[in-house]
Order: structure tokens, then sequence, then C-alpha cells
């Protein structure tokens, strides 16, 4: 019943750095990639972007599986995760379970991401979440 009142959006992107890396991650422009002889990588990223109206109503596992489970898959690198309405509960303190928190542990135990930044402001939270294995790459969120 909760469902009906709670509302989501999807949006996938599709990035390519301007900037070629090598081994060590330190970026280099064309002109100096001429010169080197170790191996380079031109990164792609796959960011998806997810919004979700939680009508103040508190965390639940199903609605966190119901609302990730085949938006994220494993070419995904970023997630940011917007929520809307989320109890004050949360963000001033007070709530057991948030929905930051039972959102990050899906993330992590399905996608094996971590959360890589979190901000509020009122009643909006974003979460950003990445793949372990590229948090070097990952300059500024």
């Amino acid at each position: 019943m909760w469902a009906l009142f709670m509302s989501f959006s999807i949006f996938t992107m599709y990035w390519k750095s301007n900037h070629v890396y090598v081994s060590n991650h330190v970026p280099r422009s064309d002109h100096q990639t001429n010169h080197l002889s170790s191996s380079l990588e031109i990164m792609d990223w796959k960011i998806t972007i997810l919004t979700y109206n939680l009508a103040m109503r508190p965390s639940y596992p199903e609605a966190v599986h119901n609302f990730l489970n085949g938006n994220v898959d494993e070419h995904t690198h970023l997630v940011a995760i917007g929520l809307q309405e989320v109890a004050h509960a949360e963000t001033i303190g007070g709530a057991m379970i948030t929905w930051a928190q039972s959102i990050a542990a899906w993330m992590n135990k399905n996608t094996r991401m971590v959360l890589l930044a979190k901000t509020f402001q009122a009643t909006n939270q974003v979460l950003i979440f990445g793949r372990k294995q590229l948090i070097g790459q990952v300059k500024k969120i």
C-alpha cells in the first residue's frame, strides 16, 4: 500500500573521460600519450541517477529492493540517489533504521558498491555510490 504514495524516476547516462590514464592514474593529454610506452586505458563511465519520493514513510527492506533491483547493474560505475520528503527523524536523529542505511546495505550486498558521499538539505538527501575498485579514480564529488 505504501508503494502508492512513493514515486521514483531513473536516468542513466554514459560519460567518457577527457583524460587518458596510465596505470598509476596520472592524467595525460592526448599529445603526451603519444610519447608513453606503458599501457593506456580510456575510462567510460556509466552513471545511474535515481530519485525517490518517500512521502515521509519509514524505511523497509522490500521497498528498497523494489526501488533498486534492476536499476543498477554490473556495468554501472556510479549511482546518485536523490531522496525527497525524507522523514525529519532521519536527518536530525531518532530513526532506528534510515533509508540511507537500508540503501547502503542493499547496494553493498547486491552491487558491491560503497557510499562515497551523503548530504542533505531539509527533507532532501543525496547519496553517491561507487565501485570499490574505482575509488582511486574519483577526484572530487
